[in-house]
């Protein structure tokens, strides 16, 4: 029985740590995404913008 609890907790971690770690992952795309969009808008911005 012990050993049964043992890896459902296992599992559970697990799940819990993939859950975690695709969502920083996710996180850390859409962060680099957004800095990237801004980025290229302020490049935009600046080549309008007359010296």
């Amino acid at each position: 029985m012990k050993v049964c609890w043992w890896s459902i907790g296992w599992l559970l971690l697990g799940g819990i740590t993939i859950k975690f770690g695709v969502g920083y992952l996710v996180l850390l795309a859409w962060f680099t995404w957004v800095c990237f969009q801004i980025g290229t808008g302020l490049n935009k911005l600046r080549k309008n913008l007359p010296a």
